[in-house]
């Protein structure tokens, strides 16, 4: 469903590196050797620590990765302004992997569509498209839950009484999608 992003974006990015302090030297050692006292190696290592930096697309800042699709990431995302949603899942989507009037240009456009008519309990909901010169980014209702596959994977097995649920929940999604005549590739 995505593109590939932009690597400094999407992943851990490296933090720019920041000068050493001098080392304080006590008086009476010589020049060549730091003082080793407790107090001086509690003071480097909390200068050498660094505050993570905030990575942000509109008013989200981006967090870590929930998973990979055709056309790139969805990247946790949350806001600090108060305003909900306060987390959400973000595809973000690279503009220059996507050539215009392609025809991954009309499935992203066609996905967009699609999600704007559905409003149901057991379909993620789609709170905004935010843009800019690099990305387009799709942020939806973050489901907490994780994949279902990885939960099948983890526990061996669905008890009948859970896969029953889970059953009503995706047949009763997939035929709200079929009643607004949505395609149900995207599943």
């Amino acid at each position: 469903m995505m593109s590939t992003t932009e690597s400094q974006l999407m992943a851990n990015m490296p933090l720019p590196p920041q000068p050493q302090s001098q080392i304080s030297q006590q008086s009476g050692e010589s020049q060549s050797q730091p003082s080793t006292s407790s107090s001086n190696r509690q003071s480097i290592s909390s200068k050498s620590r660094r505050a993570p930096r905030e990575v942000r697309f509109g008013a989200y800042i981006l967090g870590s990765t929930l998973g990979e699709g055709e056309f790139g990431k969805v990247k946790l995302g949350w806001r600090k302004d108060g305003k909900q949603p306060s987390q959400a899942a973000i595809k973000l989507i690279r503009r220059n992997c996507i050539p215009r009037g392609s025809e991954k240009e009309n499935k992203i456009y066609r996905e967009i569509n699609a999600l704007k008519k559905l409003a149901h309990p057991n379909i993620v909901r789609l709170e905004e498209v935010l843009q800019n010169d690099k990305y387009i980014g799709i942020v939806l209702e973050y489901a907490s839950g994780g994949e279902l596959f990885d939960y099948i994977l983890e526990h061996r097995y669905l008890k009948e009484s859970m896969a029953c649920r889970l059953f009503a929940q995706l047949v009763s999604g997939v035929d709200y999608m079929h009643s607004k005549a949505s395609m149900v590739m995207t599943l």
